[in-house]
């Protein structure tokens, strides 16, 4: 029986819309049922999705279940890499904001807390 995911988030690019959930694991990612490499065959392609987490420099401390539909495999690796770039700032208990740009374009305002939120932290006293 899997986990319960830590965060579950949807990420958008062009008409591709991909819904991850991020566990605790090792670095092991499944799309629509497939290994990862096999549903993202090129080096590019793994590369876009796993940004995130690479800058991050969580790529083996978390597992991504995701399903994705709609557009291109290039489409779909971008909104890919936006639902789990948009779990990762979840789990750290931040936000992400988009904002209409003052001369067009946008603006993205990530917002984190000062410490990272750990839920196996015992609270009580």
């Amino acid at each position: 029986m899997a986990t319960k995911p830590l965060t579950q988030t949807t990420g958008r690019r062009k008409e591709a819309v991909a819904r991850a959930r991020l566990r605790s694991g090792n670095g092991t990612h499944t799309i629509n049922g497939k290994a990862f490499d096999v549903y993202f065959p090129t080096a590019m392609q793994r590369m876009i999705v796993t940004e995130a987490l690479r800058v991050a420099e969580v790529e083996e401390s978390y597992d991504v279940d995701a399903t994705i539909h709609g557009g291109g495999s290039s489409g779909q690796a971008g909104a890919l890499r936006m639902a789990i770039a948009r779990s990762l700032v979840e789990a750290q208990g931040g936000t992400i904001r988009a904002d209409n740009g003052v001369n067009g374009g946008a603006v993205f305002t990530v917002t984190l807390p000062a410490s990272p939120v750990n839920d196996e932290d015992d609270l009580t006293e």
